[in-house]
């Protein structure tokens, strides 16, 4: 039977969907969050592109400047018609903004419907309640379910696009475009193509890759070896999704709804940020009550500051929080201890 781990973090949310003991989806829930699918939203018109068809509209954010900060940005399709800059449209997000490392992609907005009530969207742990699976909630003390079930190396696989499995590996590549998975192994072409399809269609549901995604596997023997590895990539990405055949240079194209960025893109777009929480996680749960001491890489020092998680933890653990910025770390290698 499936069931949600589910921890409610600081700076963070996390969930794991277990199917029979092993690791199906996981979501990462950041604060602040930028723009989010499905929120309702009042939203200014500050560019019109195609009159009637598609236009800019833009979040005011007390305190930020949204001149210079895309996330409060979003591409309106169909823009109503008789629509003039500067006014205001009531409209609902329907794709957060998608930073690369390299291009930002605005968040994608369509005009809410006339009954529509403005407000925020679904928090995970809404999403996840909906699905209808039991949640067990992991708490801050006693086993730690979370990485009992793998989701260190969950991140890791994430963060680094490399998986492996019996006779061989995936590489995952996001780009502007797509993303790209590409094959390696030792195993004769067909086995290695059917072993890397079972891999593949579960890395795509895990880390909620969406959009187009393309498989580079082995060129295998015949239309039915093909077929098998097909249905092993569908069969893993379950359902919501649409594919190609493989053809006979052995790719595959899978489609689904892209409403988030995949995990993949999630923890690759502020290193430092990403460092900061996992400690922070680690500080929580290291049995330390009272004042601690967190010791860190400047940049990691310089984004808990940023997302006041001193004070969160504080208020948690009962006493002082204290940072020291240490120059001679890596940024994973920050350390909690008790402050004597």
């Amino acid at each position: 039977m499936a069931e949600w781990l589910y921890e409610k973090g600081l700076g963070e949310n996390r969930a794991l969907l277990l199917d029979g003991g092993r690791a199906v989806e996981a979501h990462l829930e950041v604060f602040p969050a930028p723009l989010q699918p499905g929120d309702v939203l009042s939203m200014r018109v500050i560019e019109i592109q195609v009159q009637g068809r598609r236009g800019i509209v833009r979040l005011s954010a007390p305190g930020d400047a949204p001149d210079t900060n895309p996330d409060f940005e979003a591409i309106l399709e169909p823009l109503p018609e008789r629509t003039s800059l500067k006014s205001e449209v009531l409209v609902e997000i329907v794709r957060e903004p998608i930073f690369d490392g390299r291009v930002h992609k605005r968040a994608k907005a369509r005009p809410a419907t006339p009954d529509a009530i403005p407000g925020g969207a679904s928090a995970l742990r809404d999403r996840i309640e909906a699905t209808d699976h039991p949640i067990r909630t992991v708490e801050p003390y006693g086993p730690d379910l979370l990485e009992e079930a793998g989701w260190s190396e969950i991140i890791e696989q994430a963060e680094t696009g490399q998986i492996d499995f019996p006779g061989g590996s995936l590489s995952i590549i996001p780009t502007q475009a797509m993303t790209l998975i590409d094959v390696d192994g030792w195993l004769d072409a067909d086995a290695l193509a059917l072993a890397a399809a079972e891999a593949a269609g579960r890395a795509i549901r895990l880390f909620g890759i969406g959009g187009s995604t393309v498989i580079d596997f082995p060129t295998v023997s015949n239309k039915d070896a093909r077929k098998k590895v097909a249905d092993a990539v569908m069969a893993g990405v379950g359902e919501g999704a649409e594919a190609t055949a493989v053809n006979g240079f052995g790719l595959m194209q899978i489609i689904r709804p892209r409403p988030r960025r995949s995990l993949i893109e999630l923890v690759r777009d502020d290193p430092a940020r990403r460092a900061a929480f996992a400690l922070i996680r680690r500080a929580e749960r290291s049995g330390l009550i009272g004042a601690v001491t967190i010791t860190a890489a400047p940049p990691v020092v310089t984004a808990l500051e940023a997302a006041q998680a001193p004070d969160q933890l504080a208020s948690r653990l009962g006493g002082t929080v204290t940072l020291v910025a240490d120059p001679k770390l890596a940024l994973w290698s920050g350390y909690v201890s008790q402050t004597r």
